[in-house]
């Protein structure tokens, strides 16, 4: 061998030749101490693009792929007012030029994913767009009209049910300003207090009965226990568990830790 192919073949070999079961001699270790660095924030240009490529959030292929043809979620003409609308109601706040969740964002977010994970799920959108182009190839519009008509008669009755949305800290304190000239809610509110008892009675167990009076122990047990309350239920597992028999098919971890997660897997493998 020459001398140069010599001089390859040591550059291309990072590990010597290792047979298994071999010992090996840890010469050291050490730790290192380090942090991750949190995405930044969204400005609006950034999310009307994310909003155009949302189907990277989007496990399935096939999905993704209807996502990238229709140009993700919502149209040129509306990504604008979205987001104009959900500032103006207050889900979104403005500083500077990055967009920021308001408290009242994000206890609509948590509602959504206890009571109707799908509304926070983009492949809802997918699901729905894919379906359209079936119809566009083979008729059935108005069959699948009905469906969709069927299907927000059930969220709407569903979310009608739901405890309400819990009132965000900012909008107790502006309550309380106006209503006692305190400067700050020190309670929860009825609806926050019957959302995390609703969090408790879906876990089996009894709301601390230190959160009744304290608004921040109240918010702590939610933000604690709503993971908890979201896992796949045992009617769910068992439900999966017959499918990827029947299918010779393996559940993805995430989904068997997420019933969001499950209930995607369940609908996009039943058929």
């Amino acid at each position: 061998m020459a001398k140069e192919d010599l001089a390859d073949s040591a550059k291309d070999q990072v590990l010597p030749a290792l047979q298994h079961g071999e010992q090996a001699v840890v010469v050291s270790a050490k730790v290192l101490e380090k942090k991750t660095r949190p995405p930044a924030r969204y400005t609006e240009g950034l999310l009307i693009e994310d909003m155009k490529n949302a189907g990277k959030y989007v496990e399935d292929t096939t999905l993704r792929a209807v996502l990238k043809e229709v140009s993700g979620l919502g149209t040129s003409a509306t990504r604008d007012s979205i987001l104009e609308t959900l500032k103006t109601h207050q889900y979104l706040g403005v500083s500077g030029k990055y967009l920021i969740p308001t408290e009242k964002g994000e206890a609509l977010i948590r509602w959504l994913e206890l009571h109707c994970s799908e509304l926070a799920d983009v492949a809802l959108t997918a699901r729905w767009e894919a379906q359209l182009d079936i119809i566009a190839a083979r008729g059935g519009g108005a069959q699948f009209e009905a469906e969709i008509a069927s299907k927000v008669r059930e969220i709407v009755t569903t979310l009608r049910q739901a405890a309400p949305i819990p009132r965000a800290a900012s909008e107790n304190k502006s309550m309380n300003n106006e209503t006692t000239g305190e400067r700050r809610a020190s309670k929860p509110t009825p609806k926050m207090l019957e959302f995390a008892q609703r969090i408790a009675l879906k876990l089996g167990h009894k709301l601390p009965p230190e959160t009744v009076d304290d608004f921040e122990k109240t918010r702590a047990y939610i933000d604690a226990n709503l993971a908890a309350a979201n896992k796949p239920t045992d009617k769910q597992l068992k439900f999966a568990t017959s499918i990827a028999e029947r299918k010779s098919a393996t559940i993805p971890a995430d989904a068997l830790a997420d019933g969001r997660a499950l209930s995607k897997w369940i609908d996009d493998n039943k058929g």
